[in-house]
């Protein structure tokens, strides 16, 4: 094996693990989190130094700016973590070091460097092989929802065989999702962003081929969250999710509405421990929690605590870890690598994956996307390929021989 795929490779084996072991033993259990960390830190450590150095001559000034940025403020978030006060149960290190939502998520931007053409062809076999072994051990296991999100970037670039198989597994993905899950639910949530993002950029990269709708498509949803949010608070008792799921479901009371829509209350209540703790700023460092008067007062608890140390929408994960500034930073870096391919690409795929990407972005502040894993690291390395002049001075014809030649 050649040592470029050993990063990729481990956290592959720690990410596939995980998700078999996660319908035996508790998640994040300590000794899972040891195994888990192992590998985290076995892929960071073998990461070719001198082909990130490499890479990073292939970005614009600019982006390389951000880039360490978001590196600087993501180490203060570690650093703060380690002299938090520990309220958590477990050890406190273990817990910070090893669990994936905690400190390796601050390592994830370093794989935007991590984007050689070897990379693309074994981010195809390894999904395709992470689902193939989901799917053999337990049958229809609820998949990474990001898996079809690479699925359907690598689509337009590979030859027929390979659409048949990516088009098979995104299938067998959608259906293990949607089994027994309500509509417009968490996970279902998600997946139909997911879907309609992939559909939507298709049609308007390789059907309509419309640069300026494409980039009022773009512009509109580079927006969404934030007119989102702000409806949702101006009504809470009547949210955007509310609407939808009065529209789309058959339970309409009042009480099963608020049971569905489980994002608004969180915002809430994180706006108001930050308030509390004059955090918005910085955060709380990458060790922390915040006070959830829901699950203080409900009766019903579902093994959650009235300190919780995640947050089911990703946004707000970086915003109690590392503050306003990081997720604006973080934010602004994946919009570009929406941007630069819709004016300085010389291929449709950039644009199309950038398209897709702003539906990640758009997901982060709907859905639950923490953690530091396989998936994880390829909508990384997406971003980072976006981001690459090396990559956006390429035709759609040379990308396709790259990628074709597994």
């Amino acid at each position: 094996m050649r040592k470029e795929i050993l990063p990729l490779f481990f956290i592959f084996i720690a990410t596939v693990t995980g998700n078999i072991l996660a319908d035996f033993y508790p998640a994040y259990s300590q000794w899972l989190k040891i195994i888990y960390g192992i590998c985290i830190y076995m892929s960071l450590l073998t990461i070719p130094l001198n082909r990130l150095v490499n890479t990073s001559v292939h970005l614009y000034k600019g982006v390389k700016i951000l880039y360490f940025l978001i590196l600087s403020l993501g180490f203060i978030s570690i650093t703060r973590g380690i002299f938090s006060e520990n309220l958590l149960k477990g050890n406190k290190f273990i817990t910070l070091f090893f669990n994936p939502i905690f400190a390796p998520i601050f390592f994830l931007p370093i794989f935007i460097l991590y984007n050689s053409r070897l990379i693309i062809e074994k981010i195809f076999k390894y999904t395709i092989i992470n689902v193939s072994i989901i799917c053999g051990i337990i049958w229809l296991h609820s998949i990474d929802l990001k898996i079809i999100l690479i699925c359907s970037i690598i689509f337009p670039m590979v030859h027929w065989r390979k659409k048949t198989i990516l088009i098979l597994f995104s299938f067998v993905c959608i259906y293990s999702n949607f089994q027994g899950v309500q509509l417009l639910g968490g996970g279902a949530r998600k997946l139909l962003i997911v879907i309609l993002f992939a559909i939507i950029s298709y049609f308007l990269t390789y059907m309509l081929k419309n640069k300026k709708l494409i980039f009022v498509f773009a512009l509109t949803v580079s927006f969404l969250p934030i007119v989102t949010i702000y409806f949702s608070f101006r009504n809470n008792n009547d949210s955007v999710f509310n609407k939808l799921e009065t529209t789309l479901s058959s339970n309409k009371s009042s009480a099963g509405l608020r049971s569905t829509d489980t994002r608004t209350f969180l915002y809430e209540e994180l706006a108001v421990d930050l308030n509390r703790n004059a955090a918005w700023l910085w955060g709380k460092g990458s060790y922390s929690w915040y006070y959830s008067a829901y699950f203080d007062q409900s009766s019903v608890i579902n093994g959650d605590s009235a300190v919780r140390a995640g947050i089911e929408v990703t946004a707000l994960h970086y915003l109690l870890r590392a503050g306003i500034i990081y997720l604006l930073t973080l934010t602004i870096f994946i919009q570009l690598s929406v941007y630069l391919p819709l004016f300085y690409s010389r291929n449709k795929w950039l644009v199309y994956t950038g398209l897709n990407l702003n539906g990640f972005y758009f997901n982060l502040f709907l859905g639950d996307f923490n953690g530091f894993d396989f998936t994880s690291i390829c909508v990384w390395v997406f971003i980072g390929i976006n981001l690459s002049k090396k990559w956006l001075l390429l035709d759609d014809d040379v990308i396709k021989r790259l990628m074709n030649k597994v």
